[in-house]
């Protein structure tokens, strides 16, 4: 059994176009360390983010393409597509109490 040591680094911006809508952009750098053999990869994903916030909820969509890896690419690409997509798409919901 191999085990791994995951590192996420997330960062992200939006600027409020209304009260209710913003617009923004996210950063997403996801590291696999295998002890004993250092960094097995590690790629980095970047794309736009849209938010809608109410009074009762609020829901956010994120699409992240994936970018030229710090390490770990894959087939001679740029990528590290044996174990990542190279499009991640994600779309939030929250409820206010």
């Amino acid at each position: 059994m191999e085990h791994e040591i995951i590192l996420e680094f997330d960062l992200g911006a939006a600027f409020f176009i209304t009260n209710t809508f913003s617009m923004g952009i996210e950063f997403r750098n996801h590291n696999e360390i295998v002890p004993g053999e250092g960094l097995e990869h590690a790629p980095i994903f970047v794309g736009p983010v849209v938010s809608y916030s109410s009074s009762r909820f609020w829901a956010t969509l994120t699409v992240l393409l994936q970018t030229p890896a710090i390490k770990g690419s894959t087939d001679g690409s740029l990528l590290v597509l044996d174990e990542h997509e190279r499009v991640n798409a994600r779309l939030l919901f929250g409820f206010h109490f």
